[in-house]
């Protein structure tokens, strides 16, 4: 009796174990691209929305009077807080920047490709689209919401 393996049974074992192995490596990097697609979009989601609730916060304490919108499409806007003057937002090279006081510039987000405000009444629409690149394809997402002025 022969207490070996033959040729062919390693050469079959082997095959086998090639294919499996083949099968969890491919699992695992369709899983680290999904994992490193949704981790650049969460963090392109985070920088949108923390320069939305910076603008809504700081736009909820001025009066309606005091904001200003250049035009009915456009990416400036201008107001007046009880406790600082001629404080603006607007988009400058894929970056928010804050102007405040003038000629102090602050950059609040990096890859913004989108932002309008739209002044309507007592109250404000603002519009933010974030953009990065992931893999030589763009990543967005946009978030809009809608301020209502305080009276003066």
């Amino acid at each position: 009796m022969n207490k070996g393996l033959t040729v062919i049974e390693v050469v079959v074992s082997l095959a086998v174990f090639l294919v499996v192995s083949l099968g969890v490596f491919e699992a695992m990097t369709v899983g680290w691209m999904v994992y490193s697609r949704d981790t650049a979009l969460l963090d392109l989601q985070q920088d949108v929305r923390r320069a939305m609730d910076r603008i809504v916060r700081e736009v909820r304490e001025s009066g309606a009077s005091t904001v200003s919108v250049v035009d009915d499409d456009s990416d400036t806007l201008s107001f007046d807080t009880p406790n600082e003057q001629d404080i603006d937002y607007y988009l400058y090279e894929g970056e928010l920047i804050r102007e405040y006081p003038p000629d102090v510039y602050r950059t609040v987000a990096e890859g913004i490709s989108r932002l309008k405000f739209i002044k309507s009444g007592e109250s404000l629409v603002i519009d933010i689209e974030g953009e990065r690149m992931y893999r030589q394809t763009p990543i967005t997402f946009s978030l809009r919401e809608t301020v209502r002025l305080r009276n003066e």
